[in-house]
């Protein structure tokens, strides 16, 4: 099992069906499995080799989706890093993972130049919006000058993230996770919420975290991907009614403002279906858009 092969299926089954969508910019999964396969061309020419850890620090876009499976298709491991953390912090995960290399968005320029300055000159920066010092290359030029690569066929066992953990109670730790452990723990969700083709996930959660399980989920069903930037309870209420959203993976604080809102859509989306949340690290709880706390198809949230 090998977490590319849902997006091979989905190119397949839906190969101008619409992938990912980010504000106005809209691309089909026939423009994202190009975009995938130069893009780990073009790691590899600046020297990603089968199981080296590769960083990502940007906030939720479809950039960073493109670089999460180009790193994958590529062979390499993925170590998407925390926005909120300080640069001490940063520079330690980097260190403790081994990443050689750096994909940053334009927000985080400052900081990878930090980075760079404070013992990183031998990692590769690599800019995911433009060119932002201190980058050696940038994702679009590197999309644009290189062919489409084959797979390196890593999978089952093999290491496809490290996901470090909050430190609450010491130094981060970096848990492993395999292409197996990504793949059944996607394969759950779908099972478990019934999606197919027609699923509309917004990525609100942030795409460093495991909450956005959705990254793998929705891929492997051939659904599309809209991102929201930012953590702001208003855009991702305008979102779900334009792009009829149909699952979005939060935290129960969002879910609350969400159904006191007096902007909320009423719980449907303009399609007349009913957004069903997922709700990260909680117990099992309800939606309380109505006073008995049901949603409006009395289905219930998982935890």
């Amino acid at each position: 099992m090998r977490l590319t092969q849902g997006l091979c299926r989905a190119l397949q089954v839906r190969p101008q069906g619409p992938a990912t969508i980010d504000g106005e910019r809209r691309r089909s999964w026939q423009e994202v499995m190009d975009r995938v396969t130069r893009l780990a061309s073009g790691l590899r020419e600046l020297g990603m080799r089968p199981g080296d850890r590769v960083a990502v620090l940007a906030h939720n876009c479809d950039v960073f989706y493109d670089c999460y499976f180009a790193i994958l298709w590529g062979g390499g491991v993925v170590v998407p890093l925390n926005t909120r953390l300080a640069p001490p912090e940063l520079q330690f995960q980097l260190n403790d993972a081994g990443a050689d290399m750096l994909l940053f968005g334009a927000e985080f320029a400052a900081v990878a130049a930090g980075l760079y300055s404070s013992g990183g000159a031998k990692r590769v920066f690599i800019a995911m919006d433009g060119r932002e010092p201190p980058a050696h290359a940038d994702v679009e030029s590197l999309i644009a000058r290189h062919a489409p690569d084959p797979e390196n066929e890593r999978g089952n066992g093999d290491i496809a993230g490290i996901f470090y953990t909050g430190g609450t109670t010491g130094t981060p730790k970096g848990v492993m996770l395999t292409h197996q452990n990504l793949s059944a723990m996607a394969m759950n969700l779908i099972m478990a919420t019934k999606i197919d083709e027609t699923c509309v996930n917004l990525h609100a959660a942030p795409m460093f975290h495991l909450a956005d399980i959705g990254t793998f989920m929705t891929t492997m069903v051939g659904g599309t991907h809209v991102f929201a930037r930012r953590l702001d309870e208003e855009l991702i209420l305008r979102l779900i009614e334009r792009h009829r959203i149909t699952h979005v993976f939060t935290v129960p604080a969002v879910i609350d403002f969400h159904g006191s809102s007096r902007h909320r859509p009423d719980g449907e989306t303009s399609a007349g279906g009913v957004c069903r949340p997922v709700v990260a690290k909680t117990p099992r709880v309800r939606l309380s858009s109505h006073a008995d706390g049901d949603l409006r198809d009395g289905s219930r949230l998982l935890s």
